[in-house]
């Protein structure tokens, strides 16, 4: 049903915001990492 689809969406969206910020928290603490992983 459309609820169950919308929630699914949420939960998606939420999960690439996590991830994103996690990313970006790893990038700014640890910069040699994203060097060697950007290349």
């Amino acid at each position: 049903d459309i609820l169950g689809t919308l929630e699914r969406m949420g939960d998606h969206c939420c999960n690439i915001a996590k991830s994103a910020l996690l990313d970006y928290v790893d990038a700014s603490f640890n910069p040699t990492l994203t060097d060697a992983t950007t290349k």
